[in-house]
């Protein structure tokens, strides 16, 4: 199997990878935040907290996959699919593939660093 390292995406754009669309938003913010309806099309998020402790919370429907990666360089935050899960952080420079559930708490995160 053929593998390919995805290096320089650029936010908001769509990027093709042998007919695979990956679409990529990218997201600042000092405050906890959910996703917009445009950013919960994309598949890629590229997520910088400016402060700690902050939380993300996706809303996407069950079987709704992200790669959300953790850009910034000091500050923790936490994922969640919907308020009521307990939520994954992600330290500064790590990542996780989130697939979604609609059920509290049950939704497959895989993290790398």
């Amino acid at each position: 199997m053929e593998s390919t390292k995805f290096t320089n995406l650029e936010a908001n754009e769509d990027t093709h990878v042998n007919g695979l669309t990956l679409s990529v938003s990218e997201i600042e913010t000092a405050v906890s935040v959910s996703l917009t309806a445009a950013q919960l099309l994309s598949t890629v998020l590229l997520v910088e907290a400016t402060a700690g402790s902050k939380v993300l919370t996706l809303g996407a429907a069950d079987g709704k996959a992200f790669i959300i990666k953790n850009v910034g360089a000091t500050n923790t935050f936490s994922v969640k699919n919907q308020a009521a899960d307990a939520g994954t952080s992600l330290t500064s420079g790590s990542g996780a593939i989130f697939i979604c559930s609609t059920t509290t708490d049950a939704s497959t995160v895989l993290s790398f660093a």
